[in-house]
Formats: structure tokens, C-alpha cells, sequence
């Protein structure tokens, strides 16, 4: 059985458009295919931010005082959405400043990296987390299961 239509918006804060790969939209599809979403149609935006506005977002939304990776925000349903309708389902706000940062750091391959943060953004929005260590188990061990399925090495692997 098919799973709900996705539609994935990328919009970019940073101007950075050249340097992003054509994977985006796949990846988060990917991952949202494998979780227990919402069987309706689905809107997920990718949005592409500097440093500072990931800084600003980490400290204002987590309580850290500097810029990360990836953050997620789930939407949700909304009363009176009429069947059919697409379900703002999340944002997924990654900074390519850092993530490049990391994937010269971690001596992985800069698409890959996208295609991890994508997919971990995504499960995030799906109620994913790592924040107990089960749950962390779990989370990764789908990412890795879904990285494969797109020809990306395990993250979580010391290279």
C-alpha cells in the first residue's frame, strides 16, 4: 500500500543553492515513507539557513548557545482540515555552513552527510528522538537501515 504524497519545499535563507545537492527531497521522502505518519497528503519544508539564524534558533528553541546541524520542528493536524488537504507536517532547518564543517571533520562525504541530516531531520518530525538511550538505539538503527537503501555508509561507524 502506497504511503501519503509528500511534498517537500526547499526554501534557502543562505543563497547557497549551487552547493546543495538534488538529493533533498528524496531523502526526507525516504524517511517519511518509513515511519507511521499521517496517511493524507504531507507539506515538509526544508529550509536552509546561515550560522547566525541556526545559533538564534538552537538557543531560542534548545537552550544552547551556538549553531547545530539540523533541527526540526513538527507541524500537526489542524482542526477543520478538510480531507485531502495537505497537513503542514514540519520544518526541517539545516545549516550548510555547519554541516560541511563536520563532514570535512568526520572525513565523510559532503552528500552523504546531507542525505544523514535529511533523513534524521525527518524522522525527528515523525516523533523520532535520541534523547533516551532506547530510543536512540532505535532512531539509529532506521537511519542506518535507510542511509543503506540509498548507497550511504553507516554514520554512526568510526571510519
Amino acid at each position: 500500500m502506497p504511503g501519503p504524497s509528500i511534498r517537500v519545499e526547499i526554501v534557502d535563507e543562505t543563497g547557497a543553492a549551487g552547493e546543495v545537492p538534488g538529493g533533498i527531497e528524496s531523502w526526507i521522502r525516504t524517511a517519511l515513507a518509513a515511519a507511521n505518519v499521517p496517511d493524507r497528503p504531507l507539506d515538509v519544508a526544508v529550509v536552509l539557513v546561515d550560522q547566525a539564524a541556526m545559533q538564534a534558533l538552537n538557543r531560542d528553541f534548545r537552550g544552547k548557545d551556538k549553531p547545530t546541524n539540523v533541527l526540526s520542528f513538527p507541524g500537526g493536524e489542524v482542526a477543520g482540515l478538510p480531507d485531502g488537504e495537505p497537513m503542514a507536517y514540519g520544518d526541517v532547518v539545516i545549516c550548510p555552513a555547519v554541516l560541511a564543517v563536520e563532514a570535512r571533520e568526520q572525513d565523510k562525504k559532503l552528500e552523504d552527510h546531507w542525505a544523514h541530516l535529511c533523513i534524521h531531520g525527518a524522522l525527528h518530525l515523525a516523533g523520532y528522538d535520541h534523547v533516551d538511550p532506547a530510543e536512540a538505539a532505535a532512531m539509529e538503527a532506521l537511519e542506518t537501515e535507510l542511509l543503506e537503501g540509498v548507497g550511504v555508509p553507516n554514520p554512526y561507524e568510526v571510519q
